[in-house]
């Protein structure tokens, strides 16, 4: 968790630093400057605190509606400036388009409030693909009160949203954990497991989705589960299982980054059990199957 939280300071400090590049480029440029306060908020592992050795840009920009003139002119030049910068520097393009350079990423803040308004009010498909991790902002340049303001509406609004609750849960904590049958870690044809998908998503998801339930600020997946337990809504048994268990697969897959990246491979999500001693095999495996019972979970505090 130290090496996580060094590495998504890192990870904010180099997008602030990003932006503060391209805002001097656009005058360098003769661009000027902005027509209205904006924000940079970094989404995602990074803005939970909970980075490893395989990054990618998650990030979204807030416009003040004053400059809702130039949000597909000036901030359009800069966010890609931004993004093209950060590129550059090693925190390479998100596959999945989470940049503010993409319209749906780079918004004024009423356009934010309307989003999470059709997020909530009709919860389905495309609407759910990438607007969990808008829940785990943190703002790293710019004016961070149109952060607050946006965010605070954002949580307020999904906190009275149920339904749109309970389909975030079951979207997050869906994917089984990779067990077989007699307990054994399910490899794939390249030998290794993926410990993303069914094991820290599930916990990651089930613990916003609890915060977002109980308007608790936390942001942090621990911090998250603190919270549940301390409203009273999950064991503390519970809690700390899965915050441990979280702690236990992150660690097997930044240990297993490490191996990659002083092999030549690009790091990723997925382990290979040969290269865990017989005590860490048998620590990840429970924490898999406490990964496994997030989905009860999450809907016991959703029904509480």
């Amino acid at each position: 968790s130290d090496v996580s939280a060094v590495l998504s300071a890192v990870t904010r400090d180099i997008a602030a630093r990003a932006a503060q590049l391209a805002e001097r480029a656009m005058l360098e440029a003769g661009e000027g400057r902005a027509a209205a306060p904006w924000c940079l908020l970094v989404l995602g592992s990074g803005g939970r605190g909970e980075s490893l050795l395989a990054p990618d840009q998650d990030n979204a920009l807030i416009v003040a509606d004053a400059g809702a003139s130039e949000i597909d002119g000036w901030f359009l030049r800069f966010a890609e400036r931004l993004n093209v910068i950060l590129d550059e520097a090693g925190i390479p393009f998100c596959k999945g388009g989470v940049m503010a350079r993409n319209r749906a990423w780079r918004r004024t803040v009423g356009e934010w409030k309307e989003a999470v308004a059709h997020w909530t009010a009709r919860p389905e498909g495309e609407a759910l693909l990438n607007v969990d991790i808008f829940f785990d902002a943190a703002p790293v340049a710019g004016d961070t009160s149109l952060a607050a303001q946006v965010m605070g509406h954002a949580q307020a609004t999904a906190r009275q949203a149920l339904p749109f609750l309970r389909l975030l849960a079951e979207a997050g904590t869906k994917h089984r954990p990779p067990l077989g049958l007699i307990g054994g870690l399910a490899v794939d044809a390249a030998g290794r497991v993926d410990l993303k998908r069914g094991g820290l998503l599930p916990i990651v998801s089930g613990a916003r989705v609890m915060a977002l339930k109980l308007g608790a600020p936390a942001i942090a997946t621990g911090a998250r589960l603190q919270a549940a337990i301390a409203a009273g809504l999950l064991g503390s048994d519970n809690g700390e299982g899965l915050e441990q268990a979280r702690r236990t697969i992150a660690g097997a897959i930044l240990r297993q980054q490490i191996l990659d990246l002083d092999g030549g491979a690009e790091p990723g999500n997925r382990v290979d059990p040969k290269r865990l001693t017989r005590a860490q095999r048998r620590d990840l495996k429970a924490a898999l199957r406490a990964s496994g019972e997030a989905s009860a979970l999450v809907q016991d505090v959703l029904s509480g």
